[in-house]
């Protein structure tokens, strides 16, 4: 390893498939992210929802006078 030496000419390959990825990422990035969120979604999905209880509400104030059955 003492000798080795990383020239351009070696690494130009490296960064070509970087660019490659990163060109294809830029222009399909959205629908990329969205296709592997379904995909995670329907490999591992969420807990299921559960909806609140319902909120009860205090009872009307009667009218002075009358009576509360």
């Amino acid at each position: 390893m003492l000798f080795s030496y990383i020239g351009p000419e070696t690494m130009m390959p490296v960064a070509s498939v970087i660019a490659a990825v990163a060109g294809v990422f830029m222009m399909f990035g959205r629908s990329v992210v969205g296709f592997g969120r379904n995909l995670v979604r329907r490999v591992a999905p969420g807990p299921t929802y559960v909806p609140p209880p319902p909120i009860e509400k205090p009872a009307a104030p009667t009218p002075e006078g009358t009576e509360a059955s």
